[in-house]
């Protein structure tokens, strides 16, 4: 699905067709200069609907991810996530308790190298940086859905939550990282997990101010060189 995010409140915004993409909503004001929440994440257009018209046919990464789940243990480890960027190191933590699902699909995807040399495609500054896409566009995903597990973990600072299309049970591959406090996304997207430490956060927040263009897409590609997956006894 396309995963755009809205502008913020205050900010009118008009919609422009994008060929080969999807309408998108692009605000008629400068989001990066204001410290105003943005209103939503929104999706305009289904995952199948697009590759239909450009003739790209997607891979399915279930049955991968489905067998590395296997061997995740939440009873008795935690996992750590750590994603080696362009910008620094991202290390995130997870609630299974509330988001088991969201947790096993992540980490299941972290394994098999999924997120390995993405991007992250989309930054609002004083809002979230977002990834996950394999093809860098906010349109890409791992070939499935998996269902929404809302739940009242607050879209605080350092927050990783997952994205979706306006149909709850939509999320595959795409998260985002909230940098400030984002109460108006809680019970509306499912939140899992959390940076780990100081260091994480900070990472993230450099990443929140680079330079974009004016479909929130970094001028310099912001990679996820590497991640790996840490296993701890509980």
């Amino acid at each position: 699905m396309a995963r755009c995010v809205g502008p913020p409140k205050g900010c009118g915004a008009f919609v422009v067709a994008i060929p080969g993409i999807v309408a998108a909503l692009i605000p008629r004001e400068k989001p990066r200069q204001t410290t105003a929440q943005p209103t939503n994440i929104l999706y305009n257009s289904s995952e199948d609907e697009a590759r239909e018209r450009s003739g790209i046919v997607a891979a399915n990464y279930k049955q991968q991810v489905e067998e590395v789940q296997k061997s995740l243990d939440f009873a008795t480890k935690d996992y750590l996530v750590e994603m080696t960027t362009t910008k620094g190191p991202i290390r995130l933590t997870f609630f299974p308790d509330v988001a088991p699902g969201h947790v096993k699909n992540f980490i299941g995807l972290a394994k098999i190298g999924f997120y390995n040399n993405l991007t992250f495609h989309r930054v609002i500054k004083g809002f979230m940086i977002q990834g996950g896409c394999p093809e860098g566009t906010g349109m890409g995903g791992p070939g499935y859905q998996i269902n929404a597990e809302f739940n009242k973990t607050p879209h605080d600072p350092g927050v990783l939550s997952m994205a979706r299309t306006n149909d709850p049970n939509s999320a595959g591959s795409q998260f985002f990282i909230c940098l400030e406090k984002c109460s108006f996304l809680d019970n509306q997207y499912t939140a899992f997990g959390k940076c780990a430490d100081a260091e994480s956060l900070a990472t993230v927040r450099a990443i929140g101010e680079v330079k974009t263009d004016a479909n929130d897409k970094p001028l310099q590609a912001v990679t996820i060189q590497s991640v790996t997956v840490k296993e701890i006894p509980k």
